[in-house]
C-alpha cells in the first residue's frame, strides 16, 4: 500500500504486483485449509472457495472503484490509498477478535446443551456430511 500511496506508474506497478503475489498466496492457503477441514469432495470445496473469492472481488471492486473515483475527482488519491492501508492494518485484528468471541459463544452454548452437538460434532449450523448432501 505504501508503494501505491507514493504514486507514479512504477510505484503503482510494483504495489499491484506485491498485492497480487500476497493474494495468490492467501488464496492457496485458504483453499488448502478448506480442503483439509471439509468432508466434501475437492471439487465442491474449490468451487465454494472460487465463489467466495469472486463475490469478494466483485464487492471490493465495486466499493473500491467508487471510492477511488471520488478520491480522484477530488484530487486526494493519496488519502484513498492511506485509507486502504489503514483498513488492511485494522481489519485483521477486528475480525480475529470477532471470531474468537463467536467461537467462545458457540463453546458456551455447546457446554450448556451437549445433546445438540453430540450427533454432528459441531456447535452450530448444518453438517452436510450427516444429510448426505
Amino acid at each position: 500500500m505504501a508503494a501505491l500511496t507514493l504514486g507514479g506508474h512504477l510505484a503503482i506497478l510494483v504495489g499491484s504486483l506485491l498485492i497480487c503475489c500476497a493474494e495468490t498466496t492467501l488464496f492457496l492457503k485458504n483453499d488448502l485449509e478448506a480442503l483439509a477441514r471439509s468432508t466434501r469432495s475437492p471439487a465442491v470445496v474449490f468451487g465454494r472457495q472460487r465463489l467466495a473469492a469472486g463475490i469478494g472481488a466483485f464487492l471490493s471492486g465495486t466499493a473500491g472503484g467508487g471510492g477511488y473515483e471520488m478520491a480522484e475527482r477530488s484530487g486526494h488519491t493519496r488519502l484513498f490509498w492511506a485509507a486502504v492501508a489503514l483498513q488492511r492494518v485494522a481489519l485483521p485484528p477486528l475480525l480475529i477478535a470477532t471470531l474468537r468471541r463467536t467461537r467462545s459463544a458457540h463453546r458456551a452454548r455447546a457446554a450448556r446443551h451437549p445433546a445438540a452437538t453430540a450427533t454432528t460434532g459441531r456447535t452450530g449450523g448444518n453438517n452436510s456430511a450427516d444429510t448426505g448432501v
